[in-house]
């Protein structure tokens, strides 16, 4: 269970990665399909940072599935409940991206890229350098984050 909860910690940091995406399109222009996944992607670290249960199920697609730096599988419904729960805390130190990219094919947009964090997450302290995969999939013209993947650099 504790070292679920650290893969958790860890992921919250990588989702970090569009802190310093770009905003909206300027007035009157209409924003591109990347502009709007990086800010669905700022909106999954900001949601769960704050613990928003209610607008995380909105984002997350009904099959969604993470999977963590240590290889653990959480389901929608685990991630939601955690978020739920009185108990749960989660303090973000630092973080830093680069190498974020979106690549956009029909339906599914996939955002990667390299992630360092460090984490306070209920009694314990993460640091940790990852790169991580998410995927969003339109469905009835919205986007949804149907999967969180990371993998930790081992240097």
């Amino acid at each position: 269970m504790k070292n679920l909860f650290i893969g958790f910690a860890l992921l919250v940091g990588f989702s970090l990665s569009v802190l310093a995406a770009p905003g909206a399109a300027p007035a009157g222009q209409p924003v591109s399909e990347d502009a709007t996944i990086l800010e669905l992607d700022k909106q999954w670290y900001e949601l769960r940072n704050r613990r928003d249960a209610a607008a995380l199920d909105q984002l997350l697609a009904a099959d969604f599935i993470m999977i963590t730096s240590y290889g653990r599988v959480v389901t929608r419904d685990q991630l939601l409940e955690r978020h739920r729960s009185p108990g749960y805390f989660l303090k973000l130190r630092s973080f830093k991206s680069d190498d974020v990219k979106v690549r956009i094919i029909g339906d599914v947009a996939v955002v990667t890229g390299q992630a360092s964090v460090d984490v306070e997450a209920s009694d314990l302290r993460v640091g940790s350098a990852v790169r991580f995969t998410r995927a969003y999939v339109r469905t009835d013209g919205r986007w949804r984050l149907s999967v969180h993947q990371a993998t930790r650099i081992i240097r």
